[in-house]
């Protein structure tokens, strides 16, 4: 089992693809940049005061920008950082719609890429802790992880177990290719000083909204802020329109590239965009802007024409950190599989140990469908190979409203004294999702890359899957044909907010 406690969190003020962002190759960088401000001015309709959960206006123009709801352009240099400074701008602008934070908040992309890739040579032999880590000796490849590309999906997943956001502050970075190297040896200073863990920061993420449609991206924004994309960029899309913004059409959704190549993020859009402004035309009007790292401008019109990767549209909820204990979890690794029983449900366990006096106070839920109908029951001291046995704590409907990751709150008492084992048991109904219950998978589902391996630590008794009256350990590989799967489902995806 694997669990965080609160005093190392707490700071001193679709889909892994290993390649998803390649920083120098999507677009040429200047040595000093000037980030082009796009204001619109005759048709944006602001929308400043708090939404209606049941009703949301979408107006025809939209912009974070004019609302004060964004953070400046930063730019990412050489690097391949563009999963990281996407993810932490969407985070950005969720703390600012929340209220949490102004325009001015900064947070630190350099501790987003220190967290998700860790050192195989800093793992210890009987370590718990699910990753990806870097091989080599740790002295000549330091500096791999800002250069390799990412998934802002794995970005997600370590924010909701409490690696970060922290403050550009904290872990300040500079991804110019000549001081590069000084900052990561100066995170090494700070990790040595005790000033700099995976584990810290001030807020907890408790929603990973994932957006199926122009008009929930588009909801989203007004709701929670900006969000982030995959797409696949290349220069022979790019523009200007006559106004001399910069602008991007080249690959129709109807035909699809092979694979996504950069991670940006939406801040607005703009039904009225004219298709005319585009250096290759797209079928109709309206256009997202957009807010890139790797763009000269610093931001761009996208038509709506444009592919991007629909799994990868992302927002953030966060909450403050401080409003949460510990938090325990098999899972370190984001869902790469899923499963579905026969019948009307799937359900799903996992089985935790408390080592103190504890109440539970939230549950991390992930989702594959909308409107998803979970019900969540929890039981004191389960009978091994039963965990939907022993003393029942604590039962409820939820919906999710969204697919992707939500903390849903557990609003009765449910408490576990030290030495107490409990499960969280998950009945997820079916609908006409293939995967509807979330696990790990195993290191073959996962992307390689020569410079990466993929650690996954699942132990007997932790999660569990039924299939008619029985469970079956989902630790053991045996149990994946059950389903229908090849390869081990291994952990669980379910997370445990203690009070």
């Amino acid at each position: 089992m694997k669990y965080r406690r609160i005093a190392a969190y707490m700071s001193a003020a679709a889909l892994l693809a290993l390649s998803a962002c390649g920083g120098a190759d999507t677009a040429k960088q200047d040595e000093e940049t000037t980030a082009e401000i796009i204001t619109i001015t005759d048709e944006t309709e602001s929308i400043t005061e708090s939404v209606s959960e049941e009703e949301i206006f979408i107006p025809t123009s939209y912009n974070l920008l004019d609302e004060g709801k964004v953070t400046e352009y930063k730019n990412q240099h050489q690097s391949g950082m563009c999963w990281a400074y996407a993810t932490a701008a969407v985070a950005e602008s969720s703390l600012i719609v929340s209220g949490y934070e102004d325009e001015s908040v900064d947070l630190s992309e350099g501790h987003i890429c220190y967290s998700v890739y860790q050192f195989a040579e800093d793992r210890p032999s009987d370590s718990q802790e699910d990753g990806v880590y870097v091989v080599g000796e740790k002295k000549k490849n330091k500096t791999i992880p800002y250069f390799v590309g990412g998934s802002s999906s794995l970005v997600v997943q370590q924010f909701a177990l409490g690696a970060g956001p922290i403050y550009e502050q904290e872990a300040p970075i500079n991804t110019d290719a000549r001081e590069l190297e000084k900052s990561v040896d100066n995170f090494a200073k700070l990790e040595e000083e005790g000033k700099l863990t995976k584990y810290m920061g001030s807020y907890l993420l408790t929603q990973g909204l994932i957006y199926d449609s122009p008009e929930e991206i588009k909801e989203g924004i007004i709701k929670h802020g900006a969000v982030f994309v995959a797409i696949f960029a290349d220069q022979k899309g790019a523009g200007k329109d006559s106004e001399g913004h910069s602008n991007y059409y080249l690959t129709d959704k109807t035909n699809p590239p092979k694979d996504t190549n950069h991670v940006v993020t939406i801040i607005g859009w703009d039904d009225k965009y004219s298709k005319d402004n585009f250096t290759n035309t797209p079928s109709g009007d309206g256009a997202w802007l957009v807010k890139d790292s790797a763009a000269n401008s610093g931001y761009f019109w996208m038509s709506y024409d444009e592919f991007y990767d629909e799994s990868s549209a992302q927002g953030m909820v966060f909450s403050k950190r401080s409003d949460y204990g510990d938090i325990l979890f098999h899972d370190s690794l984001i869902p790469m599989c899923g499963i579905k029983a026969e019948g009307e449900y799937t359900e799903i366990a996992s089985v935790f140990k408390s080592d103190a006096d504890n109440e539970i106070k939230g549950l991390g839920i992930y989702a594959n469908a909308c409107e998803q109908n979970v019900n969540v029951s929890i039981y004191r001291n389960p009978e091994p190979g039963k965990p939907d046995s022993g003393e029942k704590l604590y039962e409820k409907d939820y919906v999710i409203e969204h697919k992707g990751y939500e903390v849903v709150n557990v609003d009765a008492a449910a408490s576990v004294s030290a030495g107490d084992s409990f499960s969280i048991v998950l009945k997820y109904s079916n609908s006409g999702v293939a995967e509807i219950a979330p696990f790990e998978g195993d290191e073959s589902m996962y992307p390689t890359a020569s410079w990466a391996e993929i650690y996954i630590v699942s132990n007997e008794g932790e999660s569990y899957a039924k299939s008619g009256d029985t469970w079956y350990d989902t630790s053991k590989s045996e149990t994946s044909a059950v389903f229908g799967k090849t390869g081990t489902l291994n952990n669980a995806c379910i997370k445990v907010l203690m009070r």
